[in-house]
């Protein structure tokens, strides 16, 4: 058994969710649960996959994207069909560095003026280095520390570095 740690973050919330039901669905749906502090809060898995991760997380009046590695046009109308306005997105909080989570970065913001990147100075160095990403994200972002909670659309977040133990 080999171990080796991941250059992945994980992203815990401050946020109670029930489970969702099972179904099968051709198209997102987001899940909905109401939040510590009494509103609802929806979550919406917008690509999943080695062609593209990205996912919602907010309410009807702000929230973020968890990953950038879908294309904003392919994700609007799902986005909006559900109540969620692009100015509402207030962040994208970057993962790691894999192309099928920071591919489209740069659209986003383009599309997103208002909106921060929030990652590790690690991240954004090696998604610089590795992909063809304008560098002009630099000036998006907000650096964030591995077990240092902050704040964003009404939650408190802590990322914290993965670790991976394979046979």
């Amino acid at each position: 058994m080999s171990r080796y740690n991941s250059k992945s973050l994980s992203i815990n919330f401050d946020i109670d969710f029930e489970e969702p039901k099972a179904s099968v669905q051709t198209k997102p749906s987001p899940v909905v649960s109401r939040g510590a502090g009494g509103g609802d809060v929806c979550f919406m898995s917008l690509g999943s996959g080695s062609s593209g991760n990205c996912a919602f997380l907010g309410t009807r009046h702000s929230g973020i994207l968890i990953d950038a590695g879908v294309n904003p046009k392919d994700v609007l109308p799902t986005l909006e069909r559900n109540g969620v306005r692009p100015d509402k997105i207030v962040g994208i909080i970057l993962t790691h560095d894999h192309q099928d989570h920071v591919r489209y970065i740069y659209a986003w913001l383009r599309l997103l003026r208002h909106a921060q990147v929030f990652c590790t100075m690690r991240l954004m160095n090696g998604m610089l280095r590795k992909h063809n990403v304008q560098r002009r994200v630099r000036d998006y972002q907000r650096p964030i520390y591995k077990e240092t909670p902050f704040n964003v659309a009404g939650m408190q977040i802590t990322a914290f570095e993965t670790t991976w133990v394979s046979a």
